[in-house]
């Protein structure tokens, strides 16, 4: 009867070290979906070309060159090749983009993303990921960012929070 006790006691010990593991991972793979860092950015739209089609449809093709400062103390340049469909309506159909920012320490890393459709024009969301990096931006690659950004004339300013 004391070894049945003993086994019953040292299960009891198991389950609650298995659970306090998987409590542990849980709690760690939750702080992984927090704000890794913020990203302010500025630029300028340049070499922009549209084809207008008979039936409404435009497509947009340009190139956004411009500054970017992160709140990890990360700062330099980026330019973005950008597509775009908008309907007849005018109403944004498709917006996809590649990126490449360079920081001080003239390491590049590297984005793909695309803005949410149905958007107006001049004020638009959307979400891009870091998709490769040098150096110190390679721990950063699979980080997803959130942006809104917002124009004026052929300026934009965005706000991006980025995590993991």
């Amino acid at each position: 009867m004391k070894i049945l006790i003993l086994n019953l006691s040292t299960l009891k010990l198991y389950f609650f070290l298995i659970a306090l593991i998987l409590i542990s991972k849980i709690s760690i793979c939750n702080e992984s979906k927090k704000i890794v860092f913020s990203n302010e950015l500025m630029g300028k739209q340049i070499d922009t070309k549209t084809f207008k089609l008979q039936n409404g449809m435009k497509y947009t093709s340009f190139r956004v060159d411009g500054g970017f400062k992160t709140s990890i103390n990360k700062y330099g340049t980026y330019e973005c090749s950008v597509n775009i469909i908008n309907n007849q309506d005018n109403k944004l159909e498709k917006s996809d983009y590649i990126c490449e920012f360079k920081d001080q320490d003239n390491l590049r890393f590297w984005s793909i993303g695309k803005r949410l459709e149905g958007s107006e024009q001049d004020v638009a969301a959307g979400k891009y990921q870091i998709i490769d990096g040098e150096g110190f931006w390679k721990k950063y690659i699979g980080v997803e960012c959130l942006y809104g950004i917002e124009y004026v004339d052929k300026l934009y300013f965005s706000s991006q929070n980025c995590k993991k």
